[in-house]
């Protein structure tokens, strides 16, 4: 995620999470640690409040709607953070909502995976990060 933040040349950051708030709070501890400015870090309220478990069932339209609501306009990036959270569902409305780049846990995994294999595919309908690698 981070490395995928910085190809974007991100410094000012936004994130969505469907954390409780004290992970909320570590997740904006260590961002700043790595020298971020993290606008903002807001917790989905019913993803929070659904689990470990519950956050897989939470719809990608859920992700949408909240996400681009907490994304701030003056964020260079949109981070939505969680790999249960079916947020990479969500990239391409959310990009198309904020015209922000929006990076995800799991679509930076991939990106990075392709990236250290040295795969370039066209992948589309993901955002610009996975788009990225056919460049």
């Amino acid at each position: 995620v981070v490395e995928a933040l910085r190809f974007f040349g991100a410094r000012k950051v936004t994130v969505a999470t469907p954390y409780p708030e004290w992970n909320n709070t570590q997740l904006r501890a260590y961002l700043e640690a790595l020298d971020f400015e993290v606008l903002n870090v807001d917790g989905e309220p019913r993803a929070a409040a659904s689990g470990n478990q519950g956050i897989n069932d939470r719809d990608p339209q859920e992700v949408v709607d909240f996400a681009s609501k907490v994304c701030r306009p003056e964020a260079d990036v949109l981070l939505c953070s969680c790999t249960a959270w079916r947020s990479l569902e969500a990239v391409a409305e959310l990009e198309r909502r904020t015209g922000k780049p929006v990076v995800t846990s799991n679509q930076a995994s991939i990106w990075a995976a392709y990236r250290a294999i040295g795969l370039k595919p066209k992948i589309t309908g993901f955002g610009r990060l996975l788009e990225s690698l056919a460049a």
